[in-house]
C-alpha cells in the first residue's frame, strides 16, 4: 500500500462541487494548494489547531468583487495583509490647502500608490464590519488601489459608506474620478 494519496475522479468531482457550493474562486483554490496550507487545514479539521478570531489575514493579491456589467481597469496586487488598525490610516485633505476643490482622481494620482489599499480590503471589511474603525463612520472611505469601469464606461473608485440613519451598517459605494475630493473623504493608506 502506498503512502501517496490518489484522488479518484468521483472524489475530485465531489471536491469541485464543494468548492463551487461554498463560493470558492479558482484563485482561492490555487492558494489552498500552495505550500503547507492544506496541511494546516487538515490540522484544524482534526482539532490540532484552533482558529483565532482576533487574527484576520486578507489576500490583497486576489481579484475583488466586481458588480455585474462592470470591469476592473486597474487593481494593485501588492501583499498579504494581517489586519491591524494601527497600520491603516486615512489620507485626508482637511489640513492640506493644495487639494481643496480637486477631484478624487487628481488626489488619487498624487498618492504613493504602493501604500494605497485596494478593493479586496473593502470586500473583507464589509464581511467583518466589527473591524471597521469607529472614526470612519462620518467619512467617505476610498480604496484607490482599484479602479472600476461601470456599465456606462465611467471610471469609478470603490468606497465605504456608513448608513447611520437606517440600519447603522456600512455599504459599498463608488466615486467617479471627477467627483470633488471633500474634507470628509479619505483614501485608505498603509502606514509605512
Amino acid at each position: 500500500m502506498s503512502d501517496k494519496s490518489v484522488m479518484s475522479s468521483q472524489e475530485a468531482a465531489e471536491l469541485d462541487s464543494a468548492f463551487e457550493r461554498n463560493g470558492w474562486t479558482p484563485n482561492e483554490v490555487m492558494m489552498l494548494s500552495q505550500g503547507d496550507t492544506l496541511a494546516r487545514v487538515r490540522q484544524v479539521l482534526f482539532g490540532f489547531f484552533g482558529t483565532t478570531e482576533s487574527e484576520h489575514f486578507i489576500d490583497l493579491n486576489a481579484d475583488p468583487i466586481v458588480p455585474d456589467g462592470w470591469k476592473i481597469l486597474w487593481h494593485i496586487k501588492n501583499r498579504q495583509f494581517k489586519w491591524d488598525a494601527a497600520l491603516v490610516t486615512l489620507f485626508s485633505t482637511s489640513d492640506k490647502k493644495d487639494y481643496k476643490g480637486r477631484s478624487v482622481g487628481h488626489v488619487r494620482m498624487s498618492l504613493e500608490m504602493e501604500n494605497v489599499f485596494n478593493a479586496r480590503l473593502l470586500d473583507y471589511l464589509l464581511a467583518h464590519q466589527q473591524l471597521i474603525p469607529k472614526e470612519w463612520e462620518d467619512k467617505q472611505v476610498l480604496f484607490g488601489g482599484t479602479l472600476y469601469q461601470d456599465h456606462e464606461g465611467t471610471s469609478c473608485i470603490p468606497s465605504l459608506y456608513f448608513n447611520g440613519e437606517w440600519n447603522r451598517t456600512f455599504h459599498r459605494t463608488f466615486h467617479q474620478l471627477d467627483d470633488e475630493y471633500s474634507d470628509d473623504c479619505g483614501f485608505v493608506m498603509h502606514v509605512s
